[in-house]
Formats: C-alpha cells, sequence, structure tokens
C-alpha cells in the first residue's frame, strides 16, 4: 500500500503525538477540537480541506504530513480507511474505498464549488470535464471503474437526477 518508503526518522517521531491526544475537546461529529491541535505534527486544520482521519485514534492528519498517499487527496474526499502510524506502530495504512457515481458527483461538485466559488456548473463544459480530468486521482474502483469515458455523461445525468433531493439544476440566476 506505500508508495513512499517513510525513512527511520520520520517513522520515529511519528510513533507518538506531540500533544495529549485524551486532553482535547471535541465536537460532536469528532471533526474539529477546541485546541485545533490535527495531525502528528500539532498544526490546525479543517476536516472538510485535505485531511484524513485515522480510524482507530479518530484524529486528523494533513495531506502532506502523511506519508503512504499514491495520489494527492480531493477536497472533502473520505473515502478511505486510514490508520495512523502512531496507532500502528509502524508505517501508515490506507486503503480506498469504492465510490459510487453518487459518491463521485458529491465529491466532484464540492471540489468544483470551493475552486470557482459559485455552486451552478455546466454538465458537459464544467461537471464532466473535472471528471475526466481528475478520473485517476478518484481512484475508482468497483462497478463504477467499469464505465468508460463515453458512458460517464449518462451515469453523471442519472445520478444528477434520481437524486434531486440531493442536487439542484438550474441557472443560479434562476433560483429564487
Amino acid at each position: 500500500m506505500n508508495l513512499r518508503s517513510e525513512s527511520a526518522p520520520i517513522q520515529a517521531v511519528k510513533r507518538e503525538f506531540p500533544y495529549n491526544v485524551g486532553s482535547l475537546t471535541w465536537d460532536a461529529q469528532h471533526k474539529s477540537n477546541d485546541q485545533q491541535v490535527y495531525c502528528y505534527c500539532g498544526g490546525p486544520g479543517n476536516c472538510y480541506l485535505k485531511m484524513l482521519q485515522c480510524c482507530h485514534c479518530r484524529q486528523w492528519f494533513h495531506e502532506a504530513c502523511i506519508q503512504c498517499l499514491k495520489h494527492p487527496l480531493l477536497y472533502g474526499d473520505r473515502f478511505y480507511v486510514f490508520i495512523c502510524s502512531v496507532c500502528i506502530s509502524g508505517p501508515e495504512y490506507v486503503k480506498r474505498l469504492e465510490l459510487s457515481w453518487l459518491d463521485i458527483v458529491h465529491l466532484v461538485l464540492f471540489n468544483m464549488t470551493l475552486q470557482h466559488k459559485k455552486t451552478y456548473f455546466d454538465i458537459d463544459t464544467s461537471i464532466l470535464a473535472f471528471i475526466e480530468s481528475t478520473w485517476d486521482l478518484l481512484q475508482v474502483t468497483g462497478d463504477a471503474a467499469k464505465t468508460g469515458s463515453k458512458d460517464r455523461r449518462n451515469a453523471l445525468l442519472s445520478t444528477l437526477q434520481s437524486n434531486q433531493n440531493k442536487f439542484k439544476c438550474g441557472d443560479r440566476k434562476s433560483v429564487v
């Protein structure tokens, strides 16, 4: 699973946190703590950005501090099983979870909204183009991975249409 091998000095630093994890005060969803202390480094962070949560200790880790990622994270990408080196007492573990088309659409639209600071996008010139340009970063497996480039538009449309309670359709000017 590890693309980059960790050097012994880095592994030694990552065997314990430079702070007391038990003293952190977390919100109900365990997404942020009052002290703004996260990761191996003890720095601040935002869980909805490029961070992964250890499934054992539930602490959040910055993408830049994680050694075992094969690809850069997309914003808000929580579709991983991650175990930090403190919990595993060795090199980190990461596994990509299978993405459904609904997961892909959520992830793509979240990233596009953050990057472009708007909430409505054209399906062909924006959404589909973003999916095509980030397909490798999405690391799609399972049924969605079997969707060829030519069929992705239909899968995208079908997902949007069957989940109208989650996605709005239309031009921002026409929304009241």
